[in-house]
């Protein structure tokens, strides 16, 4: 049994109708079961699928399914998820990023010092666009200071001005205002929208 039989397999013993991986993905709704079947291919990957671009795809597959708000608070996914961002060699961008939307969709308030965790061990913020902007939801000092903390990034800069902005952070616009002249057009823009909201 090859692993797309043994994805249709387990989506159909759990009530789900779809044959395969990405009919799942593209499907017009979810299922609350789905959740804990993409958590298990994720856990036991390595062994279902040879390594290689095949693994690849259904890792960035189950990634997908889990990012939507029937994976909310989730503890399972949200471990597995995060772990996607600790694997050496490091995954392809184009699978980071959905890792990023789907933990973002899983996290809940209290997972706020494990995503700065994750932030903080990326060199560069590849595939961490979406774990920044949720720096945004935290109006605090902490919140602040994570955001700050990914401005050296360009890969997220523009995300982390957008955090501020979101924050309504103090103490900020100079060092905001310094990327009125960044290379990148929309971290120009980001910077001009996040000067019209900071406070003084």
């Amino acid at each position: 049994m090859d692993h797309n039989e043994m994805m249709a397999r387990d989506l159909h013993a759990v009530g789900i109708p779809e044959d395969r991986l990405w009919e799942l993905v593209n499907a017009p709704h979810g299922y609350r079961e789905q959740v804990p079947v993409m958590v298990d291919w994720l856990q036991h990957l390595d062994e279902r699928v040879p390594e290689g671009p095949a693994r690849e795809a259904v890792r960035e597959g189950c990634l997908r399914v889990l990012s939507t708000s029937l994976s909310k608070g989730n503890r399972e996914a949200f471990e597995i998820v995060a772990h996607q961002f600790a694997i050496e060699p490091r995954l392809a961008r184009k699978v980071l990023f959905p890792a990023g939307i789907a933990l973002v969709c899983i996290a809940e308030r209290k997972d706020f010092p494990r995503i700065v965790e994750i932030l903080d061990a990326s060199p560069d913020g590849v595939g961490c666009s979406e774990l920044v902007r949720f720096l945004g939801r935290y109006k605090t000092a902490e919140g602040r200071e994570a955001a700050i903390a990914q401005l050296a990034k360009p890969e997220v800069r523009m995300d982390a001005i957008r955090a501020l902005r979101q924050q309504r952070a103090p103490g900020v616009r100079d060092l905001v205002a310094q990327y009125l002249d960044d290379p990148n057009l929309t971290t120009r823009q980001q910077a001009a929208r996040a000067l019209e909201v900071l406070p003084e």
